[in-house]
């Protein structure tokens, strides 16, 4: 079954130097409201008014990624039943955007541009389909060499900025259309008659363990010395 309509929030940008940026990210977030509330028919200045507010919201995040990470564009865009972003009435996108950049800031120390934080969302709805992640690229977290993972000390710190960064979306999601909020997205299940759900995030939560971006580990030339063995 489709999901509902919903908003969707991408923060996206490079992963390199102004010179030569050789990777792109993105991550995103879903928000949802009161149905008729009107939040899906904005215009698109005030989608880009929407995107501006909610770009200050992530420069907290900027000191938790590495100075290779450059934020270039926040999106909001209006997504319909088909899981696409719908248009207006003059065949435009319903979108807007900031266009505001941010380096990262982060100075523990260099990892991996394969590496992501896994941001974990927790809804009331019960199992999978009130659960949801983004990846936070590239975090300037430093790994103990005992277990190759980041100390609780530096895990609760991201969390709490994590849970400051979200509260705060919806603080600035509500004052754009009351009930608007952060939520987990699904499409249900036809098999089980189970509907699509828009379930308000409850809870956030952050490991301790780096993952890693299979497709952008992939992406990621290998130049090859080889020696001759006698």
């Amino acid at each position: 079954m489709p999901p509902p309509p919903h908003l969707r929030i991408t923060f996206s940008g490079t992963l390199g130097t102004a010179a030569t940026p050789s990777e792109i990210f993105a991550f995103g977030l879903s928000a949802s409201g009161p149905i008729g509330g009107g939040w899906l028919d904005k215009a698109p200045a005030e989608q880009a008014a929407l995107a501006n507010t909610l770009r200050a919201r992530y420069g907290p995040l900027a000191s938790l990624v590495d100075t290779a990470v450059k934020l270039t564009r926040v999106r909001v865009a209006s997504i319909g039943l088909d899981g696409r972003t719908m248009r207006k009435a003059d065949g435009a996108y319903s979108h807007g955007d900031s266009l505001t950049p941010q380096n990262g800031l982060g100075t523990a120390g260099f990892n991996p541009w394969q590496t992501a934080l896994v941001v974990s969302l927790r809804s009331a709805y019960p199992g999978p389909l009130g659960r949801g992640r983004f990846y936070l690229p590239v975090p300037d977290a430093t790994v103990q060499p005992a277990d190759g993972l980041i100390t609780e000390a530096v895990r609760d710190s991201i969390a709490t900025t994590m849970q400051t960064f979200v509260a705060g979306l919806n603080t600035d999601l509500a004052a754009f259309s009351p009930g608007l909020a952060i939520s987990v997205i699904s499409g249900g299940s036809v098999t089980k008659g189970i509907p699509g759900q828009a379930s308000k995030v409850t809870a956030v939560g952050v490991g301790k363990r780096l993952d890693v971006m299979r497709s952008r580990a992939n992406n990621i030339s290998e130049v090859m010395e080889f020696l001759p063995i006698a």
